[in-house]
């Protein structure tokens, strides 16, 4: 797979594949920290009014999170 896709394995759970996969797996490997990979079906958007939305928004609240637990 060229990019990275999602396949259903003979067990029936879902893996993702592909070369990004395999770059991210050896860096996740190479640097020790884990990872968790999440669909989203929209980019969202931000709106100074409104505020962020889809994967911008879940984006701001983990590093959020992650600077409230340093």
């Amino acid at each position: 797979m060229p990019y990275a896709g999602k396949k259903i394995d003979e067990f029936g759970n879902e893996k993702y594949e592909g070369f990004c996969i395999d770059i991210l797996e050896n860096i996740a490997e190479a640097m020790n920290f884990k990872y968790e990979i999440q669909e989203e079906t929209t980019y969202g958007n931000c709106n100074p009014e409104k505020g962020c939305t889809g994967m911008y928004q879940k984006l701001i609240d983990r590093v959020s999170t992650d600077i409230n637990q340093v």
